[in-house]
């Protein structure tokens, strides 16, 4: 996770949430850079973290040719579809298509003469699942039919 966004501390209460009903342990790597996010995973195992361990990156990195990088040997879960479509495993994450669109409806009321003060701020609503199978099959994991059929799009 990036400790300077302020989302990761929310991702990092929530995993620790979801890791506690599920009696999974977690570990936190901090990474401000794509290539932190590699140093990190290698010394997460270092430390002795399983090499089957799924992985889940809290954040943003911009680089698809970096984001495939960490992607080659790990269950990785992200929030973005862009790295399933660089290559990574799985994202669930907001639909950022939709908030755009939101934006643009903002936009136009304002435009019309809504004084943004009396506009409500929104939270996300819809999120998407994205699944890619390439990825899935190069680390021979097999994904659930029941996953599949939840998924918003599969990369084949």
């Amino acid at each position: 996770m990036n400790p300077d966004t302020p989302f990761s501390a929310l991702a990092l209460r929530e995993l620790k949430a979801a890791a506690a009903v599920t009696a999974q342990p977690i570990q936190a790597v901090e990474a401000r850079s794509a290539d932190q996010v590699v140093t990190g995973v290698e010394a997460a195992a270092k430390a002795g973290a399983p090499g089957h361990a799924g992985r889940c990156v809290a954040g943003e990195y911009s680089s698809a040719n970096r984001r495939s990088r960490h992607n080659d040997s790990a269950a990785i879960v992200y929030g973005s579809r862009a790295f399933p479509e660089a290559g990574g495993l799985i994202s669930y994450g907001v639909d950022r298509r939709h908030m755009y669109r939101r934006a643009a409806e903002y936009v136009n009321m304002i435009l019309k003469g809504r004084t943004p003060s009396e506009l409500p701020v929104e939270q996300p609503t819809k999120f998407e699942l994205v699944i890619n199978l390439k990825a899935a099959k190069a680390i021979a994991l097999d994904v659930p039919d029941r996953l599949l059929a939840l998924a918003d799009e599969v990369i084949e």
